[in-house]
């Protein structure tokens, strides 16, 4: 007789996703840039493979030359 085992491995993982691109004001270049609006969130993971997400934490814009993050706010 032969006993098989199996680990299922989860948990959760921080991850960051780009949602568009846009144009805005950076302060630390000085002049407007283009920017990644990118959104943070947890995810369930199943064998290190996200899943779904469960919460999200935030949004903000990132700029291309510096790589400086500004919160984001609608219509700006």
């Amino acid at each position: 007789m032969y006993t098989v085992a199996m680990f299922i491995i989860f948990g959760t993982r921080t991850r960051e996703k780009v949602t568009g691109e846009r144009q805005f004001y950076c302060s630390k270049c000085g002049t407007k840039r283009d920017g990644k609006q990118k959104q943070i969130g947890k995810w369930f993971t199943l064998f290190f493979i996200p899943i779904f997400q469960y919460e999200k934490m935030g949004e903000f814009v990132e700029c291309e030359v510096c790589h400086r993050a500004y919160k984001s706010f609608e219509g700006g």
